[in-house]
């Protein structure tokens, strides 16, 4: 594709210096005599790109293989350069899905699973899977490392003082000692979207301004027609509103179709629009939370909670936006509280 784009740009830059008079003959005659070659060229690579993606993704396909054991996993991948990544479920810190437009449309999902390590992320994700084996490897996956980290810090020690002490300060998690946390009985404050409708306004100003002197020009040159010229104003109006329109329309969907639910176990956070994902987070894995203003945020009277683990990206999954005080606090607290029964000195 970027290949097409380019001979397409040099085809139509061609074109346009062969309407210049002041254009050289020699530009001029090559563009007449080798035009038609580039264009089967362009034809040829687009088909020899296709074909090798064709045979590479069905290949990628075949010798894709991946084996979750009751210790462990192994995932293999490549065609030539073969390579095995190997993963402990002790190591797992949080657990995902997502879907690109494709997977949307062909009803597939991609699980990814993540660790502290930093360049093991090509083994964290498996993908191609239908919504049955993706639930069931995503509850396999919250299993196996939640479990994990329950025994290991539950387990007694063989020194009869110390299995003492750790039983003490290790609290049992109750099922019963909080009320679950939700979009329901936390709703996100819809000052977020006032928001949002300023910074878009800020945006279209800016952008609409720079189609405003730009586009009528380009026009202009292009065609050698004054009407662009003339109607400048009423272009430069139709890009602010439009541009303003889909920003917000944009902004105003993902609004409504974000949701999260923090029950006595783990979290769920769901977010995007065409691209969705997934998010679940277990209260043992957390390693800061943080309440966040920016400068619109503290206009509104809106925060940002946002939840850290050793995740190497979870910084971009674990956000809550747009809650007021009081469902900041009470998230917060809600979650702090769940986090201390695993980490006593939190």
């Amino acid at each position: 594709m970027p290949l097409f784009i380019i001979f397409t740009g040099i085809i139509f830059g061609l074109g346009s210096l062969n309407n210049d008079p002041d254009m050289g003959s020699i530009i001029r005659e090559f563009h007449e005599t080798y035009s038609s070659y580039i264009i089967w060229l362009i034809v040829g690579l687009w088909l020899v790109s296709l074909i090798y993606r064709i045979i590479y993704e069905y290949l990628y396909y075949r010798l894709y293989k991946y084996n979750f054991e009751e210790e462990h996993a192994e995932i293999t991948k490549g065609i030539i350069a073969r390579s095995t990544g190997h993963i402990k479920y002790e190591r797992i810190q949080n657990v995902y899905v997502d879907q690109d437009f494709w997977d949307r449309v062909f009803g597939l999902f991609d699980v990814h699973y993540e660790t502290a390590g930093e360049k093991s992320a090509s083994y964290l994700h498996v993908d191609g899977l239908n919504k049955t084996n993706a639930d069931k490897l995503i509850e396999f996956l919250n299993q196996k490392s939640k479990g994990r980290t329950d025994s290991d810090e539950n387990a007694p020690s063989t020194d009869s003082p110390t299995s003492i002490q750790a039983e003490e300060s290790v609290p049992t998690v109750s099922q019963e000692d909080s009320p679950p946390i939700s979009r329901l009985n936390c709703p996100l404050s819809s000052n977020w979207l006032i928001g949002v409708a300023l910074y878009a306004l800020i945006l279209a100003i800016f952008f609409g301004a720079v189609l405003f002197h730009v586009l009528p020009a380009v026009a202009e040159e292009a065609t050698g027609n004054h009407v662009f010229i003339d109607y400048q104003y009423f272009f430069g109006i139709v890009m602010f509103l439009l541009l303003w329109f889909a920003f917000f329309i944009y902004c105003y969907i993902w609004f409504k179709l974000y949701n999260f639910e923090f029950n006595a176990e783990k979290g769920k956070i769901e977010s995007g629009i065409v691209a969705r994902s997934i998010s679940f987070l277990y209260y043992d894995r957390i390693q800061n939370i943080t309440l966040k203003q920016g400068i619109l945020d503290r206009i509104f009277k809106i925060y940002d909670l946002m939840i850290e683990t050793a995740g190497e990206t979870s910084g971009t999954k674990f956000v809550i936006p747009a809650l007021p005080k009081e469902g900041a606090d009470k998230l917060q607290n809600f979650l702090l509280e769940k986090s201390k029964k695993y980490k006593k000195n939190l």
